[in-house]
């Protein structure tokens, strides 16, 4: 109380503000829980990510949502974005399974379960649950494991335990075969070649 006197602070009126944050940020911890209980993320499991092993390979990336990446008022992130690094974990399971890119061919599903803001963290992961001669089905799923706080300061943000599942979704690449030349084929091309200074 002296404190608060020598400081000019109301302590009555501090104490209230300083309960109502409290209330404010339990009652949005208890909404992220129960939106998270409604959607649970599904199981993936963890596999060697080693080159070449197939089925059952996964990978993650984690990426933070920027001002740039808002589309729409609110600061809420185009659902394209998610796609987008769907993409980027695509890519990195191709190169380890085939070494090569590929082609995303099609999306077969997509989910969008809940929203993304500027100033989340999102965890795309994915991983590939059949593999044809050619084709990679994959299974993805993208989670929001830091929520942005802007409604209590600039720079406010929250852990979510349990993450929140933003989007679902599978699809299917294409390895590409790539065309290489042979030692053998261009040296048969140098032996057709007609020796310096005759005519061919």
């Amino acid at each position: 109380m002296n404190l608060s006197r020598a400081l000019g602070i109301d302590a009555e009126t501090a104490m209230r503000e300083a309960n109502e944050k409290f209330h404010r940020r339990f009652a949005f911890m208890e909404e992220r829980a129960a939106a998270a209980e409604r959607v649970s993320p599904i199981s993936m499991p963890t596999n060697s990510r080693s080159y070449g092993t197939g089925e059952g390979l996964s990978a993650i990336l984690r990426v933070r949502m920027s001002t740039a990446d808002a589309h729409y008022g609110g600061n809420l992130v185009d659902g394209a974005r998610i796609l987008a690094l769907f993409g980027d974990v695509a890519t990195e399971l191709l190169v380890r399974m085939d070494g090569d890119e590929g082609l995303f061919a099609a999306y077969e599903e997509i989910r969008f379960l809940a929203p993304t803001y500027a100033g989340d963290y999102i965890e795309a992961e994915g991983r590939i649950v059949r593999a044809g001669k050619t084709s990679r089905r994959m299974e993805f799923e993208a989670r929001k494991v830091i929520a942005a706080r802007p409604e209590i300061g600039e720079s406010a943000a929250d852990v979510l335990d349990p993450p929140v599942v933003v989007c679902r979704a599978t699809g299917t690449c294409v390895h590409t075969e790539r065309e290489e030349t042979h030692l053998g084929d261009a040296a048969d091309q140098d032996s057709c070649a007609a020796p310096r200074g005759e005519a061919a």
